[in-house]
Parts: C-alpha cells; sequence; structure tokens
C-alpha cells in the first residue's frame, strides 16, 4: 500500500469526526474523545492523532474552542458589578425577622442585586428557614484591592471575628522605581 504525502486534503467534516471534535473539546483528550464519540477503533491513540492532523478538524477545533470561549468571557465590568451587588447586599430586602421568626420575601418581589447575594436558603434541622449570603467582606476587600485603595491589613478584623469591622482606606503607593 502506498504511503499518501503532502498535506491532508480540507474535505467536509464526516459525522463521526464531528462528534470527536465535540468530545476533543471536552477535555482535549484525543483518545477519550474518540472513545466516547462511540468510535469502534483496535487503535484510538493513532485514530485521534491521524483526525488531529487533518485541517478540517482543527479548523473545527479552532472555531469551536473560540465559540466556547466567547460564550464563557466575562468582562471585567460584568465581575465588578456582581462583587458590587454583594457588597451593596442588605439582608433586610430579602427577609424580615421578629418575634414571629423569619420570613423570606417573595422571591418575584427581589431585584437582581438582591438575588445576586443570596448562596444558600436552606432549611436547618428543626425545620426552620436558613439564609446564607455571600460574603460581603470578600467582595468589598475584592473591589478595594481592585480599585487600589487598599490591600487587607494584616490588623484588620475579620467577617468571623467577633469585633466590628473597619476599614483603612489608603490609596496605593506607586513605587517610585517602577
Amino acid at each position: 500500500m502506498a504511503v499518501k504525502k503532502g498535506k491532508p486534503k480540507d474535505k467536509p467534516l464526516t459525522l463521526k469526526q464531528k462528534c470527536f471534535v465535540e468530545e476533543y473539546l471536552v477535555d482535549f483528550n484525543g483518545r477519550q474523545a474518540v472513545v466516547r464519540a462511540g468510535i469502534k477503533t483496535k487503535n484510538p491513540d493513532q485514530m485521534a492523532y491521524q483526525w488531529l492532523q487533518l485541517p478540517s478538524v482543527s479548523k473545527a477545533i479552532e472555531q469551536g474552542l473560540r465559540f466556547r470561549l466567547a460564550s464563557a468571557r466575562l468582562s471585567s465590568e460584568m465581575l465588578i458589578e456582581e462583587l458590587a451587588r454583594i457588597a451593596r447586599s442588605d439582608i433586610t430586602r430579602i427577609a424580615e425577622w421578629g418575634k414571629g421568626g423569619l420570613r423570606l420575601r417573595d422571591s418575584k418581589t427581589l431585584g437582581i442585586a438582591d438575588s445576586a447575594c443570596i448562596q444558600e436558603i436552606s432549611r436547618d434541622k428543626r425545620g426552620g428557614i436558613k439564609i446564607k449570603l455571600h460574603s460581603k467582606m470578600d467582595a468589598i476587600r475584592t473591589l478595594m484591592e481592585y480599585m487600589g485603595i487598599t490591600t487587607p491589613d494584616a490588623s484588620m478584623p475579620t467577617e468571623d471575628s467577633p469585633d466590628s469591622i473597619g476599614f483603612i482606606i489608603q490609596p496605593k503607593v506607586e513605587d517610585e522605581a517602577s
């Protein structure tokens, strides 16, 4: 049998190759992509290698990567806004409590900012409602670091400390050498 020389031709993907590409994009493991795609072969490593050399398969993988990266990309503005929502959280917009216990407000009345700060709603061992918000202090610290206002000070109380929480707000001083 003669060995073909030169570059492989750019042909449209077969259905099996399309399945291979989708599976390859999961973990970039060619052997496992062949197996998960249900392709019957005695040597999945060799098949993966051969298919990865095909221009059409390489292009499909590249397109799949670009699509997945674009759909998963969060802009820095979106991340900052999410942290700001958590930092501005106020449990009184989510729940009421008093002699009658804890009562959650109707989720339909909560805004996006209030919903974003909820980490967990569950029942305790006695059947009571338990609500846990994302860490407001962590969000504030992260925003402060990002903005260059301050870095967490070792002497600053933490969320778990019994002391009241305070901040030392100092602008970052740029190193004159840089």
